[in-house]
């Protein structure tokens, strides 16, 4: 669980393991409070920020606080790397208040935006030169996509998209009727997912983005021409400035996004299916699209 896992000693013992260099870490969590490398934040925030020596470069690990919290100071900083480690549905029950709106307020403050779908893309992310928040949503996830064990429920991907780094092409039809694209922070429900659309007679595609830049890619780009629309499997609230970045293909536009008001759960193995987020309902309101 990489939520958990960045939030404790045992995290902060990797960081070590793979020289991970910063001139400052700053945290709100409380399980790294002994972490001699690890500032915490222990007052008013902009006194708190006030009072740091100079920096070029920073690593953020933000357990209850939202990033719009922080955003306002971090411009001082040359690189910035936010770990967000509990985003979306996770934050709800987490977090000191609902953080819905990650994508936009990254983006608003130049970030790009991570979402890593295992233990070594989330190593890459950090070693990122590029000012980068990693969005982590309390799911566990393997080692890397390959490994396997006997406890593993899911066989996860073929072999032959080891060269897809940054965004998994699931299902790949030449002209999609509808392309399904998510995040990569949510792949556990998007390989199920995938699997059930495979049995299908529906032309659906799906995509898996590791990254939020991949869409000012040209390559990502000719996919998304070759389908008649386009369905956004997002743990974000939509929002226009959101819709207007993805209305910019001319394709008939979808937004999927859970049900935030029917989480009465804090367990990600609860919420997903309370949202209507979990494979088995995606499912049904992907396909409901082409109807």
């Amino acid at each position: 669980n990489l939520s958990k896992l960045v939030c404790s000693p045992y995290g902060m013992q990797l960081f070590r393991e793979e020289a991970l260099s910063f001139d400052l870490i700053l945290s709100d969590a409380a399980g790294l409070a002994g972490e001699k490398e690890v500032q915490m934040f222990n007052r008013e925030l902009s006194s708190f920020f006030a009072h740091l020596k100079p920096a070029n470069s920073v690593l953020v690990i933000l357990e209850q606080l939202n990033f719009s919290a922080i955003a306002p100071y971090l411009q001082k900083f040359e690189r910035i790397i936010v770990l967000d480690a509990f985003s979306g549905m996770a934050s709800l029950g987490k977090k000191l208040h609902p953080e819905l709106n990650l994508l936009t307020e990254a983006q608003a403050a130049q970030l790009d935006i991570c979402f890593p779908f295992d233990l070594e893309q989330l190593l890459k992310n950090i070693k990122n030169q590029t000012s980068t928040l990693i969005a982590l949503s309390n799911q566990e996830v393997p080692e890397n996509l390959y490994a396997s064990s006997e406890e593993e429920e899911l066989q996860f991907i073929d072999k032959k998209l080891i060269d897809q780094a940054d965004c998994l092409s699931l299902l790949s039809p030449e002209t999609p009727d509808l392309l399904l694209i998510g995040t990569g922070n949510q792949l556990e429900e998007l390989v199920k997912l995938s699997q059930y659309l495979s049995l299908r007679a529906e032309k659906i595609g799906l995509e898996v983005l590791g990254k939020w830049s991949l869409l000012e890619e040209k390559a990502f780009g000719e996919r998304i021409k070759k389908a008649k629309a386009l369905g956004w499997i997002l743990d974000q609230t939509p929002s226009a400035t959101l819709e207007a970045q993805l209305k910019k293909w001319g394709k008939p536009l979808h937004l999927i996004s859970p049900v935030y008001e029917k989480i009465s759960s804090i367990f990600p193995e609860y919420q997903s299916e309370q949202a209507n987020f979990d494979a088995a309902a995606l499912l049904e309101r992907s396909t409901k699209l082409l109807s």
